[in-house]
């Protein structure tokens, strides 16, 4: 008995293995965003989101290894809250897009590689809300 749970804690481990490098290497939208960060804004700007990019993903994977969606699977109700929570933040960040969007002075881009309006914090927040919060990874 405790060589099958050895052995299935092997094929577990692997599978967490392969799902973090899969997504690590797959061109998404963090990947893309970072590449556009960088071009525009330098190394030293982008920072941020790179660490929080991180600090989400480790998140996804730290839930995944507690079972959180074994939680989300037995209480169908959590997974209710945390789809309208999902949704109402996606809304609310579109909402603030297009408004943004609509100002003309919403974001000010001066020449040079690191002068953004934009705090570093919260590019750090966003990024981490992006990858820990919103990806259906459980």
């Amino acid at each position: 008995m405790r060589t099958t749970l050895h052995i299935m804690d092997v094929m577990l481990f692997l599978g967490l293995v392969g799902f973090a490098f899969a997504t690590l290497i797959t061109p998404g939208p963090n990947n893309l965003l970072l590449m556009s960060s960088g071009a525009l804004f330098g190394w030293r700007a982008t920072l941020p989101h790179i660490v929080g990019i991180q600090v989400g993903f480790a998140s996804v994977l730290v839930g995944a290894i507690f079972g959180l969606g074994a939680v989300l699977q037995s209480f169908p109700e959590l997974l209710t809250v945390v789809k309208i929570g999902g949704a109402s933040w996606l809304l609310w960040m579109a909402t603030r897009f297009f408004r943004l969007a609509r100002s003309s002075h919403s974001l000010v881009i001066q020449d040079g590689p690191t002068a953004t309006a934009v705090p570093a914090h919260s590019d750090f927040t966003r990024a981490y809300s992006f990858n820990g919060l919103i990806r259906k990874r459980f």
